[in-house]
């Protein structure tokens, strides 16, 4: 598999370390430095990828990105990114996409941060001389987009231009989701729970494996799908209120659990009263087949139910019962 990667990129460089107090002389974190990371940022890190999963990747980039740096400080005590500082940030230079050949490759990733090194013409023309373009951009969607295979935009650029994106350009978008995975064509692909380190990077590293998944399967559906015995949070879109004397119950539906092997992994879960923020489902796949999650789908069941309290009283003994201590299986075969 051959794969070529086009766009700007930078040197990217991380300095981890912990903020344990404020300095006596201002309201500002101090700092301690417990190591640093250099790598190549951008559409490098695309790259980087590309070849981490064994794929042959080539780059057409600008000759100049080691003196583009982009510097970044985390603090490993909430594992949070709290300052970045950029460098010589507008030196990208133009590409001349002529020099590029597009022979033998399987896809081509545009990985544009809308710095001026491609321009809407130049993506264009990339997308008309190669049938499979995923197109990652910043820049504003039209209909010089049209001749893209994909495009991957995030969610808070969905809800700001889904108004100007027109039918044929929702077809071919794909959504990423953060942690609640990617949505395309209203169909949810969620991914399993993991605990986020540092999204840094995230959005080239999904590309990345989409490009190669689509490029061995032809299928856009096997490329970001959930695979059986996985577990996933889903969302619901739902926040909900209600008296404190009552908790929600979200249960199975015994539909999906008979037809599907689908079910919720902490049956029942609650939702306490004082709870304000979106209902999500941990859905398990029992199955051995990969199950799509369309949206409006009935996954589960909420029940409103009263809480009952009670006052416990110590005693040294418990009345009698037929079963007494009797454990698993005393009740019968």
């Amino acid at each position: 598999m051959k794969i070529l990667v086009i766009g700007e990129s930078c040197r990217d460089v991380f300095h981890y370390g912990k903020c344990d107090r404020l300095a006596p002389e201002a309201p500002a974190p101090v700092f301690n430095p417990i190591k640093t990371v250099e790598n190549g940022g951008m559409a490098k890190n695309v790259h980087k990828n590309l070849l981490a999963l064994g794929v042959d990747a080539n780059l057409f980039t600008n000759e100049n990105w080691n003196s583009i740096t982009k510097t970044r400080y985390i603090d490993l005590n909430i594992n949070h990114m709290f300052l970045r500082v950029d460098e010589n940030d507008q030196r990208y230079g133009k590409a001349k996409i002529k020099k590029i050949s597009f022979e033998n490759y399987d896809a081509v990733i545009i990985s544009d941060y809308n710095k001026g090194f491609l321009s809407e013409e130049d993506m264009q023309e990339i997308s008309r001389k190669h049938e499979c373009v995923f197109l990652d951009t910043k820049k504003t969607l039209g209909s010089w987009c049209n001749d893209m295979k994909y495009i991957k935009i995030n969610r808070s650029e969905y809800e700001r231009t889904k108004h100007t994106i027109t039918s044929d350009l929702e077809d071919k978008l794909i959504v990423t989701m953060s942690r609640d995975g990617c949505m395309h064509r209203n169909i949810l692909y969620p991914v399993p729970e993991v605990e986020i380190k540092d999204s840094s990077g995230a959005g080239d590293t999904f590309i990345s494996a989409l490009a190669v998944k689509f490029a061995t399967t032809k299928d856009i559906e096997k490329s970001i799908n959930l695979e059986p015995g996985k577990s996933c949070l889903v969302p619901t879109g739902l926040s909900v209120a209600f008296p404190k004397e009552y908790e929600i119950q979200i249960r199975p539906r015994s539909g999906l659990a008979a037809k599907n092997n689908i079910s919720i992994l902490n049956t029942p879960g609650t939702i306490d009263s004082d709870y304000r923020g979106e209902v999500k489902i941990i859905l398990f796949n029992h199955g051995n087949e990969n199950f799509i999650i369309n949206k409006n789908d009935r996954i589960a069941q909420m029940v409103l139910t009263p809480i009952i309290k009670m006052e416990l009283d110590e005693t040294s003994e418990l009345p009698d019962s037929i079963r007494g201590e009797g454990g698993f299986g005393s009740t019968g075969k």
